[in-house]
Parts: structure tokens; sequence; C-alpha cells
């Protein structure tokens, strides 16, 4: 069996791991750049909290998260205690995948245009001038 980490990496290269890691980029971008009390602010989309009036094991994650990029950790414990293992997860696959994105970015992207490369360039062939033709012709 492979340790966790393993799996963890196994399962960020692609599918479903991509999209959760673009979205822990997401998520921690918007976390950090918005005031935490932006996030208690708003209708509850809990579907379980909903259906059944009370709070599901996730409920208060992200208004924990957010306030745990802000360095508030009492608060963000108020919301929800997973912020102890999300928080870092999170922190985790956004590094992993930016990581990972930098590596495969070639040094000249082959779609860009020519005119938008840094970088002399290369001397293209000479011009072809015309045959001189003979004045008595």
């Amino acid at each position: 069996m492979k340790p966790a980490m393993t799996r963890l990496l196994a399962f960020s290269r692609g599918g479903y791991g991509f999209v959760a890691a673009h979205w822990a980029v997401l998520g921690l971008t918007l976390a950090t750049a918005l005031p935490p009390s932006a996030s208690e602010e708003g209708p509850i989309i809990c579907p379980y909290r909903l259906a059944t009036g009370h709070e599901c094991p996730g409920c208060g994650i992200t208004r924990a998260v957010a306030y745990s990029m802000h360095g508030e950790w009492d608060k963000a414990q108020g919301f929800n205690r997973a912020v102890w293992v999300v928080t870092p997860l999170l922190i985790f696959l956004a590094l992993h995948q930016l990581l990972r994105s930098a590596q495969r970015i070639p040094a000249v992207a082959r779609n860009t245009p020519r005119w938008l490369r840094a970088g002399p360039r290369k001397p293209g062939p000479p011009p072809v001038t015309p045959p001189a033709t003979h004045p008595c012709q």
C-alpha cells in the first residue's frame, strides 16, 4: 500500500486532483484578499443544512479558512475544528499545483506570436532580386 502523501500526489496529477488544486489556489487567493467578515454574509448554501436544519460536518469551513488565512485561529476554530487539517491541505495543494505549473511552462510558448517573443530575431533568407535584363532586349 502506498504512503498517504504518494497517494495524494498521484491523485493530484490529473482528473479531480487537478481541479481540486485549482480550486485550492482560487479559494486561498480569495480568502487572503477579502476580509474574513465577507464570508459571514450571504445565504446558506449547504444542501444538508437547508434540508434538515442541522449543520453538516463541513459547515463553517469556508469561514474558518478565511479567518485562518488572516491569522485569526481562535475565531477559525470556533466555526469548524477541521480548519487545522483543511487549511494546511489547501496550502499544500495550491503550492504543489503552482510548482507543477511552473515546471510545465516552456521557455518560449509555441503558440506565442513571433512579434511577442523576446530575444533577437533569426536572420531570414536573403531577399530575392529579379534577374537583370539586358538593355538591348
